[in-house]
C-alpha cells in the first residue's frame, strides 16, 4: 500500500507527482521506507527538509540525497526525465549529512602537472612530484594556524621524465632525518622507468 504525503495538497492543484523511497545512510537518520508519492518538483532542499519533518529532528540537520548512485542536483522531474523513468517507477533515494565543501586555506602552484602526492603521517609533510620531472618537499600545514603558506623545504630535480610515483621511505633508524624529524627518506619514480631513493640535505635544490 502507498502512503500519500500531502496528497490533498498536491493532487488539488494538479502537480506531477513521483514516487519515492527514502533509505538512510546512517541508522540514526532512518525514517519509513514505505514509498512516498512527492511533488516532482522537489530538489535536494525540499527532500532534506522533508526528511527533518519526518525525523521531527531540530535542530534542522541538511541532508545530501543519491539517486541511482549519483548525487542528486536537479528536481525529481528533471532526474526522472534524464534518466527516461515514468512516473510509474519507483525512485530510491539514499540520503546522508551533507558534507560542506571544504574551504581552501592554502596553496603552492606548480610549474606543471602535479601527477603524485604522498602525505607523512607523523607529521603531515607533504611530498610531490610533476610532469617536469621535479620532485618537492612541503613542510606540514600548520593547523594552528591554516592559512599560513606550507613553505618548500626542498626542490629537486628527481628524474629527466615525468614522475608518476613519490613516496616517504619508513625506517626504523629515523635515517636521513633531521634533529626536527622535518627531512627523511624519499622515493620517486619515473615514467623513464627508474626507482630512485634521495637523502634530502635541504637548502633547496
Amino acid at each position: 500500500r502507498r502512503h500519500v504525503v500531502s496528497a490533498r495538497a498536491t493532487m488539488a492543484t494538479g502537480e506531477e507527482q513521483v514516487i519515492v523511497r527514502l533509505v538512510a545512510e546512517v541508522d540514526k537518520y532512518v525514517v519509513s521506507d514505505e514509498p512516498l508519492e512527492l511533488p516532482a518538483k522537489l530538489t535536494r532542499y525540499g527532500l532534506s527538509e522533508l526528511v527533518n519533518h519526518l525525523l521531527g529532528q531540530q535542530p534542522p540537520v541538511p541532508f545530501d540525497f543519491l539517486a541511482d548512485g549519483e548525487l542528486l542536483r536537479t528536481s525529481l522531474h528533471k532526474f526522472m526525465q534524464l534518466r527516461s523513468l515514468n512516473g510509474e517507477a519507483t525512485l530510491e533515494l539514499r540520503y546522508f549529512p551533507l558534507v560542506r565543501e571544504p574551504e581552501k586555506v592554502t596553496e603552492h602552484v606548480h610549474a606543471d602537472w602535479i601527477s603524485a602526492l604522498a602525505s607523512r603521517r607523523s607529521d603531515g609533510a607533504i611530498l610531490t612530484g610533476s610532469y617536469d620531472g621535479v620532485a618537492r618537499l612541503f613542510s606540514a600545514v600548520d593547523l594552528a594556524n591554516p592559512s599560513d603558506p606550507v613553505h618548500a623545504l626542498c626542490v629537486f630535480d628527481a628524474h629527466p621524465s615525468p614522475l608518476k610515483c613519490v613516496s616517504f621511505v619508513e625506517s626504523g633508524a629515523n635515517l636521513g632525518s633531521s634533529a626536527d624529524g622535518t627531512l627523511a627518506v624519499l622515493a620517486t619514480g619515473s615514467l623513464d622507468g627508474g626507482l630512485r631513493v634521495w637523502l634530502p640535505s635541504g637548502g633547496g635544490r
